[in-house]
C-alpha cells in the first residue's frame, strides 16, 4: 500500500448505558452519608430511615440495571417498579443470588417499603406521622435497615460497578 493513499476506518457505533454506574455510585454516597452523619438519637430520626430507604432503592435498581440496561428495561424499573423497594427487592431476587440477605435483612426492606414509596419519609405524611407518634410499631428496626443497606453496598462493591471504598 503507498502511503500516499487514503484510508477508511468505519468503526461502528458504541452505546454505553451509565445508569447502573450511576446508581451504583449514589448508592454509595447516599450509604456512606449515613455512616457520616452523627446525632444523639439515630433511633427517632427520620433521616436515617430515609437515607438507607434511598441507598437500598439506587443499589437495587443498579443491579437489576447492570444486567440489561436497555430503555425497555429503564422504563420497567422507573414505571414499574417506581419507588417500591418491595418490587425492587422481588425483581433483584430473580436476578442475583439474595442469600446474602437474611431474612431480618429482607423484613426490614418490605416493612419500610410502603412508607419510602408513599414518598412519607421524605415529606412526613399522616401515615408516617402516625408511626412517629404511635412507637413505630410498623417501622422495622433501624439497624436491621442498615445491614441490609451495608450488606447491599457491599454487594455493589463485590460486584465492581466502579465504586471504591
Amino acid at each position: 500500500m503507498n502511503i500516499e493513499e487514503s484510508v477508511t476506518v468505519n468503526i461502528k457505533t458504541l452505546n454505553v448505558s451509565l445508569t447502573p454506574y450511576a446508581f451504583a455510585k449514589m448508592s454509595n454516597h447516599f450509604y456512606n452519608a449515613t455512616l457520616e452523619y452523627k446525632i444523639k438519637n439515630e433511633n427517632i430520626s427520620l433521616f436515617y430511615f430515609y437515607m438507607h430507604s434511598v441507598a437500598i432503592e439506587l443499589a437495587l435498581k443498579a443491579s437489576i440495571l447492570s444486567k440489561d440496561s436497555s430503555k425497555g428495561k429503564i422504563d420497567f424499573v422507573k414505571n414499574k417498579i417506581g419507588h417500591d423497594l418491595e418490587k425492587a427487592m422481588n425483581e433483584f431476587s430473580k436476578l442475583f443470588d439474595s442469600s446474602f440477605l437474611k431474612n431480618r435483612d429482607v423484613d426490614a426492606i418490605h416493612k419500610i417499603s410502603p412508607f419510602f414509596k408513599e414518598k412519607g419519609l421524605e415529606y412526613f405524611t399522616l401515615p408516617i406521622k402516625y408511626e412517629m407518634f404511635t412507637g413505630g410499631k410498623n417501622l422495622p428496626e433501624l439497624e436491621h435497615l442498615r445491614r441490609a443497606s451495608d450488606k447491599l453496598n457491599s454487594f455493589l462493591v463485590m460486584n465492581d460497578f466502579f465504586i471504591s471504598n
